[in-house]
């Protein structure tokens, strides 16, 4: 929700990330088996942080979302943290961040490819109609095609996300109803995560 406004941006009461654990696609939440095992905050200096801690014994995985929040930016960092608990387990398409939003007016910037045609970084504009998708990403360097960033316009306001990543990634914006559905992370991957090891999944950003 915007504080000086009053719009609520979310249209959907979801969990805002999801996971594929042993070739199952699994939202980060009690609705998908994880048990929630507790809330931890912490302040410094550059702003505060919610940590939220899911468990999920028959995949053998305990999960952390992070929030951060900075002094004086209208952004949220968000990422997860994935150990592996009582057995081993892979994680697969690990996801920066997933929300429903409002329809408007999108916006993103095309990447500058390695060749430098001169056309790079270039504005690009689109209203999705009907069930109309639109997916944005890169197989390679993170902005060799497309700029991993994407803002929406509504009634003069905007709401803007993006992915803090140097590699291959993946957006996909499906509308729907009066909502788009915007997800942001990595493409079709899978990786293994044994006991007791540790793996971050790529960090995001939304804000409005």
């Amino acid at each position: 929700t915007n504080p000086v406004t009053g719009r609520s941006w979310s249209r959907a009461a979801q969990a805002d990330t999801i996971v594929t654990v042993n070739g199952e696609a699994l939202a980060l939440g009690t609705s998908a088996g994880f048990q929630f095992a507790g809330a931890e905050t912490s302040k410094d200096t550059s702003g505060v942080e919610l940590r939220l801690v899911f468990e999920h014994a028959g995949r053998h995985v305990r999960a952390v979302r992070h929030y951060v929040c900075y002094e004086g930016a209208p952004v949220i960092e968000t990422y997860t943290v994935f150990t592996g608990i009582g057995g081993a387990a892979s994680l697969g398409s690990l996801n920066a961040w997933r929300l429903t939003v409002p329809r408007g007016q999108l916006r993103w910037l095309t990447g500058l490819p390695t060749s430098d045609s001169g056309t790079g970084f270039t504005l690009q504009y689109r209203t999705l109609a009907g069930s109309d998708r639109l997916e944005l990403g890169s197989d390679g360097r993170s902005s060799e095609s497309v700029v991993p960033w994407v803002a929406l316009e509504v009634e003069g306001q905007q709401f803007f996300g993006g992915i803090m990543w140097s590699g291959a990634w993946t957006m996909t914006i499906a509308a729907s109803a009066e909502r788009l559905d915007i997800t942001a992370g990595l493409p079709a991957m899978t990786t293994s995560l044994a006991e007791g090891a540790t793996i971050e999944a790529p960090h995001g950003f939304f804000g409005v």
